[in-house]
């Protein structure tokens, strides 16, 4: 009988350490509030974001992911392609909500119909590796302060409006494996070495 009380409390003891080790840091759940805050304040609307709340672990977020290296909570993913607020609004990136989002890894935002230019803060996510912009009405020209996200392996901005010439600083990034930049007014001649990509 207190073996199997003994192997109870291990069990119970490894199943809270899981789950506690899995909670999603503070800094990272106030920053997405203060998206969903933000989107809210533009919407005057839910923003389809009824899950986002501060009474519950934002891992468990609806359109929220976790992962977890060795030691510690590792990476959010906040696929914003999801939101759907509504297509029939043009409005610009909230960059405000993201500064706090320092483990962001994946961040897609397609089809959502974001007008102007892409905010600073998104260029400071230096984890990010997975960056889709496309099929918005974004404009300007590509920054330099792309060649900050090192990190990043693929980098989609299909179909803007971004024009002038494309940033030498893009082909940098030693660990880009996949780029589209298709559909833009972009202009200016590629090297052979920026074809080794």
């Amino acid at each position: 009988m207190a073996s199997t009380s003994l192997l109870t409390t291990l069990l119970l003891s490894l199943l809270f350490m899981l789950s506690s080790s899995f909670s999603c840091p503070s800094h990272q759940q106030q920053a997405l509030l203060h998206c969903k805050s933000t989107l809210t304040t533009i919407f005057n609307s839910g923003s389809n974001l009824d899950s986002w709340s501060l009474t519950s672990d934002c891992c468990s977020w609806e359109r929220v992911t976790c992962a977890r290296t060795r030691t510690s909570l590792s990476s959010t993913y906040l696929p914003l392609s999801l939101l759907w607020i509504s297509i029939r609004f043009q409005w610009e990136i909230p960059g405000v909500g993201f500064l706090n989002l320092t483990k962001l890894v994946n961040l897609n935002m397609m089809e959502n119909r974001f007008n102007g230019s892409i905010p600073s803060q998104i260029f400071r996510l230096l984890n990010l590796r997975y960056l889709c912009l496309s099929s918005n009405l974004l404009e300007g020209k590509l920054e330099p302060m792309l060649g900050s996200l090192r990190n990043l392996i693929e980098l989609d901005f299909y179909n803007n409006h971004f024009h002038g010439p494309i940033t030498p600083q893009l082909f940098k990034l030693k660990s880009l494996q996949y780029l589209n930049l298709g559909d833009n007014s972009l202009e200016g001649v590629l090297s052979p070495e920026d074809g080794m990509l």
